[in-house]
């Protein structure tokens, strides 16, 4: 009967303990429940060192069954310990059946034994009995996450770049190959320094709890210096293309491939196309380090359009002057203009032979084609001049200036003093010598196509020559008087007092008896130049020295 109670109390305390939902109970221990050793443990604690665990995950966790008499002591070593549990298993048989029910004996008062998951989510119940004691432990095993996604952002400052895991599916172990023969595990933010400047295949793998695993691979380009962009722009005028490279990042070298078999090495090179297409451009630069980068972009070369025809002209008289006013950058012009004559040029000038009103024809051309614009141009022989001169007499020789408008083309002097060619000329600005003093009357007849006009005047030789000039002068301080002596009488002064330099506004007078008043004391270089109404003129130059002094009367050198 002793036997029996004894096998009945350990078997309802497993019961109790299974009304918490923990519906496998163990079976009691051998032996009256001493498993071996001693059955008299009454505290038994069950612990993981998960806290949950992944449906379907290899990954298991580890149990710990821990065993004390009611006075505290450890349990005595090989006490049996029985453990079962609702959900996950402790491992498999050699047929691969999960196994829930395990024993093992107790050392040092614990003992530890694997858990795994299984394929099931759910909470495993997990009773362990060590003789009369039971403790239990709910731990959850939660459905499996999704797939693992691998994947990764970077860095990069010169030959170093920091990479930064950024997979989901909560990995647990990553491997990274850095493309350059070096690798690193375990870091889920490595950097890593090249050696060599370069684009390097960079790969990251990870795997999860489960056994899963994904892969990331990327392209990452290292280079010493500042950053190199390949970049360029072009501009197109026909089938000719302006390149220009607008490359960041200090590029030493440029290659350029057309897209039609040509190259070039320029940085800005033109380039001319055979036929109108869509070609691809590809330049590659490289900087001192060795480092390249390439763009392509699309250019599309074509003749585009012909000339718009247009001109504008200015006539003077029978004379035309054409300007080409055309837009659609014209490459050759042909002008027709209406009277059998014809030009190349693009600005040409044209003389008519007579009046009239002509039809001028503008081609202009270029690579698209080309197009025409006619224009009525009328012509005339305009007005005639308006006959106009100057003369100046200094003696007997008489200087005259031609001062026509309205554009003569030629002039015919009459000079009153003979008939016939030697008292004539067609020079513009003639000077005319007279042999005997009187008053002669000169005509000027002013020419040009559309015809003439004439102009008369009377010109005064005279034989008292010009006058003699002569002056005195009485000073005070700085200020001077100065007084004309000419003889015979002048008609026109001109003084000159010296001092332009240093007073350019008061240093001349055309007065006959000027006074002038100097700013600083000094000589100063007088003259005065005397003039008769013929023209005729003479000039006397005195040094007068200015300073303290106060001339009782004047001083006439």
């Amino acid at each position: 009967m002793r036997r029996l109670a004894l096998l009945i109390v350990p078997v309802l305390l497993l019961g109790a303990a299974c009304d918490s939902g923990n519906p496998v109970a163990p079976p009691p221990p051998e032996n009256g429940g001493n498993g071996g050793g001693s059955s008299d443990a009454s505290v038994v604690v069950v612990t993981s060192d998960r806290g949950q665990l992944e449906a379907g995950s290899v990954k298991g966790a580890t149990l710990t069954v821990s065993a004390r008499t009611k006075d505290g002591a450890p349990a005595t070593d090989g006490t049996e310990v029985v453990l079962n549990t609702s959900l996950g298993n402790f491992g498999v048989d050699a047929s691969g059946k999960p196994i829930q029910l395990v024993k093992t004996p107790l050392a040092g008062g614990a003992t530890h034994v694997p858990f795994y998951p299984g394929a099931a989510p759910g909470t495993a119940n997990i009773l362990a009995q060590v003789g009369t004691g039971v403790g239990k432990l709910n731990l959850p095993i939660v459905g499996p996450s999704a797939a693992p996604v691998a994947e990764f952002t970077f860095e990069v400052s010169g030959l170093s770049v920091l990479f930064a895991d950024a997979s989901t599916g909560n990995p647990v172990a990553w491997d990274w190959d850095f493309g350059d023969g070096d690798a690193v595990s375990g870091r889920t933010g490595p950097a890593h320094t090249y050696a060599v400047a370069g684009t390097y295949t960079v790969s990251l793998t990870i795997k999860t709890e489960s056994g899963a695993t994904a892969t990331k691979r990327k392209f990452v380009t290292v280079q010493a210096g500042l950053p190199l962009t390949a970049a360029f722009g072009y501009e197109a005028n026909g089938l000719t293309v302006l390149f220009t490279d607008i490359s960041t990042g200090e590029p030493v070298t440029w290659m350029w491939d057309f897209g039609d078999g040509g190259a070039s090495a320029e940085r800005n090179p033109s380039h001319t196309y055979s036929r109108v297409g869509n070609y691809t451009v590809r330049l590659t630069v490289q900087n001192i380090y060795g480092v390249a980068s390439s763009t392509s972009r699309f250019v599309t070369p074509s003749l585009g359009e012909a000339p718009q025809t247009d001109f504008l002209f200015q006539a003077d008289g029978l004379r035309v002057l054409f300007t080409d006013d055309s837009k659609g950058r014209p490459t050759d012009w042909s002008w027709d203009f209406g009277d059998g004559s014809n030009s190349r040029f693009q600005n040409p000038e044209h003389l008519y032979a007579q009046p009239g009103t002509y039809n001028v024809t503008l081609t202009a051309m270029n690579a698209a084609g080309s197009t025409s614009k006619s224009k009525f141009v009328a012509v005339s022989l305009g007005e005639p001049p308006k006959a106009e001169f100057e003369v100046q007499v200094n003696g007997f020789a008489a200087v005259f200036t031609d001062r026509s408008t309205g554009k003569p083309t030629s002039w015919t002097w009459d000079f009153g003093a003979c008939s016939g060619p030697l008292c004539q000329s067609t020079e513009q600005n003639p000077t005319y010598t007279y042999s005997t003093p009187g008053t002669y009357t000169v005509t000027l007849t002013a020419a040009n196509s559309a015809g003439t006009s004439r102009a008369t005047k009377l010109v005064t030789i005279s034989s008292a020559g010009p006058p003699d000039a002569r002056f005195c002068y009485q000073r005070n301080g700085l200020v001077v008087i100065f007084t004309d002596k000419s003889t015979p009488g002048p008609a026109v002064w001109q003084w000159n007092f010296g001092d332009c330099e240093a007073q350019a506004a008061t240093c001349k007078s055309g007065s006959q008896n000027p006074g002038h008043t100097y700013a600083t004391p000094r000589t100063y270089a007088v003259s005065l130049t005397a003039g008769n109404t013929a023209g005729q003129m003479t000039t006397r130059t005195h040094f007068v020295e200015v300073g303290d002094f106060v001339d009782p009367g004047s001083i006439c050198p």
